[in-house]
């Protein structure tokens, strides 16, 4: 019985222990990436100081455009592409006033984009994603 509990007692604590080294490095640094299972990438975002050097991306909506699809749901599949390529971006939404077309503008890093038509922006992420690793 008592080889038992000390054989379970090893267990639980050669299986805690990389759980409580990567909780104390947390509370010495402070740095959300190390807390053990609770990294969001909000907290990611608050830490690295938001979004200054990562991917921006504005959607400008014409006001008078007719849409298939809402603003967000298109700001959604955006950020959905980046993301399958393994980068964050933050889609912005922007009314145009007395535009009728939809564009997407990119920024990456320093390294800003022409704006491009809605269907051509697929065809442009993978390059944008291309500056955005070259420039880190």
């Amino acid at each position: 019985m008592t080889a038992n509990f000390v054989y379970a007692l090893s267990a639980s604590a050669l299986l805690g222990a990389p759980t409580l080294g990567a909780l104390g490095y947390h509370a010495m640094t402070g740095d959300p990436s190390a807390r053990p299972l609770s990294q969001t990438v909000e907290k990611l975002r608050t830490y690295t100081g938001g979004y200054r050097e990562g991917i921006q991306v504005t959607l400008l909506v014409g006001t008078n455009a007719k849409l298939r699809e809402t603003a967000d749901d298109m700001a959604r599949s955006l950020h959905r592409a980046f993301r399958a390529k393994g980068v964050d971006a933050h889609v912005t939404i922007k009314p145009v006033a007395n535009s009728t077309r939809v564009r997407v503008a990119f920024q990456a890093g320093a390294s800003k984009f022409k704006p491009v038509s809605y269907a051509a922006a697929p065809r442009s992420i993978r390059s944008v994603v291309e500056a955005y690793r070259i420039s880190r």
